[in-house]
Order: structure tokens, then sequence, then C-alpha cells
């Protein structure tokens, strides 16, 4: 997931609550991947969570359907 949170593409960003949802896909799995990660403290970031986006509420696993 260090991987996801250096590579990936910022894709939401929730500056109020400063975080953001990155996208990545795993090369070598072909797996899509996001991460929400928490940056309140700037100097040590969190992963808070990491999952494979649904297709039912994703389109292309980036935008997110209405």
């Amino acid at each position: 997931m260090e991987w996801v949170a250096i590579s990936g593409e910022v894709i939401e960003e929730y500056i109020d609550r400063k975080r953001v949802l990155m996208y990545a896909e795993l090369q070598e799995e072909k797996l899509p991947v996001h991460i929400v990660a928490d940056y309140s403290f700037w100097e040590e970031p969190v992963i808070v969570t990491s999952y494979v986006p649904d297709s039912r509420y994703w389109i292309k696993c980036k935008i997110r359907k209405k």
C-alpha cells in the first residue's frame, strides 16, 4: 500500500478532513486499489484504509458514480 501512496493518483480530496483518496493499479496482480491517506501530520501521513473499488460505485475505478 505504500507504493500506492507514493505512486498513486489523487482522485478525490477531502480538505476539511485533511485526507485524500488515491488510486493505483498493482502491476503484478492487475488489481485496482484505492487508499485513503490522512495528512493531518504532514511529516507522518497515515494510510487509513485500502480497498478494491467496486464497479457498482466507480467508473473505471476513478470516477464516483452519482
